[in-house]
């Protein structure tokens, strides 16, 4: 199923497929990539806020490495911004790339977090732009 593109919002495009830039429109953009441990429950910072800028996530994965089951989202500061996954304990993941577009992005000037219901552990790895 395709993914649906938010009205005047451009897709990425790599400049090569190992690449480690891709452009907005006209706009030269630099991938990056972070990653959280997060063991507590409610939020755990991923990618610090920027001022002036969003943090639009191009892919991501999850993984619950304890013993119990752990609903997770991402969030704008404090608003969600993606759906809630619950992942299976010892090793329960997600992975998604969007391979047009973007899976989801915060507001401007806001850090990216991991939430998690209760807690445990869970890793998230995430590849991200920095747009205005």
């Amino acid at each position: 199923m395709p993914l649906e593109q938010k009205t005047g919002e451009h897709p990425l495009v790599a400049t090569s497929p190992d690449s480690t830039n891709g452009r907005d429109g006209t706009t030269l953009l630099t991938i990056k990539t972070a990653f959280a441990n997060a063991t507590v429950s409610g939020n755990t910072l991923v990618v610090a806020a920027v001022s002036a800028r969003k943090i639009r996530v191009l892919g991501y994965s999850l993984n619950n490495g304890g013993g119990a089951v752990i609903r997770v989202n991402f969030q704008s500061q404090t608003t969600p911004i993606s759906s809630t996954k619950s992942l299976a304990a010892e090793g329960g993941g997600s992975n998604v790339y969007a391979y047009q577009g973007f899976c989801f992005e915060t507001a401007v000037g806001e850090a990216l977090n991991l939430n998690l219901s209760a807690l445990g552990t869970v890793g998230a790895d995430i590849t991200y732009v920095e747009v205005s």
